[in-house]
């Protein structure tokens, strides 16, 4: 009963042959599997809200409250702050690797660099004077600009990925 087992493979009884279409159902499945997260609006939109939240409460406390209370609002404010950038340069950090397109770039590249400036000049007027509403209003409408143009960035890398795909699909 002892057999090499060499031998066995080199006797192939069981001949199997792949489907034609195996290769196109292996690479959906593989799409399927590896699809990236998309990045969470609502989350976004939350951060937006508490940091117009947050900015309103500031605003809106008397100024006999203590000084360390006030000073703990503005450092969450500027946490805040800080994951909506670092979430706006990830999003155009994606957008860079999958576009070629110059003129895409520098026309985003400009609004969001605009929408900076625009949104340091709020906020040094807001620091000065926190109880200014048109200044509040400036910093809200600053902040929905650019929600709008990571939304606008956003269909782009959809519509990127979606050519890439039809083009990788078109290839093999």
């Amino acid at each position: 009963m002892k057999r090499d087992i060499r031998e066995l493979f080199k006797e192939d009884e069981f001949e199997k042959e792949l489907p034609e279409n195996h290769r196109i159902e292996f690479l959906e499945k593989l799409k399927i599997t590896s699809k990236k997260k998309k990045f969470p609006f609502k989350k976004m939109m939350g951060l937006v809200a508490s940091v117009l939240v947050l900015v309103s409460v500031y605003l809106f406390l008397p100024d006999d409250k203590i000084e360390e209370k006030d000073q703990r609002l503005l450092l969450h404010v500027q946490q805040i702050e800080t994951e909506y950038l670092k979430n706006i340069n990830t999003e155009w950090n994606n957008f860079l690797e999958l576009t070629d397109d110059e003129k895409l770039i520098k026309k985003y590249d400009d609004k969001l660099k605009k929408l900076s400036e625009s949104y340091k000049v709020i906020l040094s007027r807001f620091n000065k004077n926190p109880n200014d509403i048109n200044t509040l209003e400036g910093l809200i409408s600053n902040l929905q600009k650019r929600l709008q143009a990571l939304k606008d960035i956003q269909a782009h890398i959809k519509n990127l990925k979606e050519k890439k795909a039809t083009h990788e699909t078109i290839i093999i």
